[in-house]
């Protein structure tokens, strides 16, 4: 059993909330996407560091990050984060740079739009 699972699920679901919020801060109020690629599915984005300073911070900021982006100005945080989808975010941490663009998998483009009304539909 992970630790996800033993929380209560209010707790899971103010967690979740709290990751939405610094999601949608970091893409200015407007649609979640991958500051690389422009993936739009933000139920797979992660939070990426564009410097590879990550690690030492994360141990620094002893797994604050969520409150840090909630109550830091918008110019610090675009400093240190982004959103990244997992691809990018592999690729960049296998090879230190960001994936061109003809190495974009095509499963990417085959995902659907998700729906701006919520039911399924475009």
């Amino acid at each position: 059993m992970n630790y996800y699972e033993t929380l209560p699920e209010k707790s899971r679901r103010y967690r979740a909330r709290r990751r939405k919020l610094a999601m949608l801060k970091l893409a200015d109020g407007g649609p979640i996407r991958c500051a690389i690629c422009g993936c739009p599915h933000d139920e797979i984005m992660h939070i990426g560091h564009p410097e590879h300073r990550g690690g030492r911070w994360h141990r620094k900021m002893d797994g604050k990050m969520i409150p840090w982006i909630l109550n830091t100005p918008i110019e610090e945080v675009r400093e240190r984060v982004q959103l990244e989808c997992p691809y990018c975010n592999a690729w960049h941490n296998k090879f230190k740079v960001y994936p061109p663009e003809n190495k974009r998998p095509s499963w990417l483009d085959s995902l659907r739009e998700p729906s701006l009304n919520g039911d399924g539909e475009n």
